[in-house]
């Protein structure tokens, strides 16, 4: 997730970080998730467990990431960080400074097509659930995600790093946030009409409040 504006805002990382930190991290069990942060970016990891020699998605696990994801957007907007990012999928190695991942630039690559504060979920992302038989249109996953239209930038095919144009709806986080006067958090920089508009379905409705259990 790409925290905008970020130039303009140094002096109020060390706080928003402070108070995502115990949100971000976990090693329970099966449960590990971990948190980064790269140049302009924060890169939630979860992994997977191994079973016979396979990497297995579990469906706990991802409620538990896609709620902490949901929560890092609604804490983000209270501290003036509002985030665009997306949900990838792939390989994760990092070690001794080394960072490696085709799931990170999976993310990056719809991260940042996006106009809005959103996050959403890639195609593969939603490809590795589906194989993994979690019905993420159930109830249970209902409070940190919505399926509906993404607002995605104007661009071309032929220009465009993604080989396949991204689908004109898909899975996103709904942020942990609810405030009709929602736009008063942004930072007065942020001027970009388009991105605030399509945000507000985001930030202004009773359907982006949600909780973890």
């Amino acid at each position: 997730m790409d925290i905008q504006g970020f130039a303009n805002a140094l002096e109020k990382l060390k706080d928003f970080l402070h108070s995502i930190r115990y949100s971000t991290n976990a090693d329970l069990g099966s449960l590990k998730i971990y948190s980064y942060i790269l140049s302009d970016s924060i890169v939630l990891v979860l992994g997977c467990k191994v079973l016979n020699g396979k990497l297995q998605l579990l469906h706990n696990n991802l409620k538990w990431f896609l709620g902490t994801c949901s929560m890092v957007m609604g804490i983000s907007m209270t501290k003036n960080f509002p985030l665009r990012g997306a949900i990838g999928a792939g390989n994760f190695y990092m070690n001794d400074g080394i960072m490696i991942s085709d799931g990170l630039i999976n993310a990056h690559n719809y991260e940042t097509k996006q106009e809005w504060y959103g996050a959403v979920l890639t195609p593969e992302a939603l490809a590795l659930i589906e194989k993994e038989h979690i019905d993420i249109s159930s109830d249970d996953f209902s409070n940190f995600i919505k399926y509906g239209k993404i607002p995605w930038k104007e661009f071309s095919k032929e220009n465009n790093d993604i080989q396949i144009l991204p689908p004109e709806e898909s899975y996103f986080i709904k942020p942990h946030f609810y405030n009709h006067n929602w736009k008063s958090y942004l930072p007065e920089y942020f001027n970009k009409k388009d991105r605030i508009r399509n945000s507000d379905c985001l930030y202004s409705t009773m359907n982006s409040v949600s909780s973890i259990s």
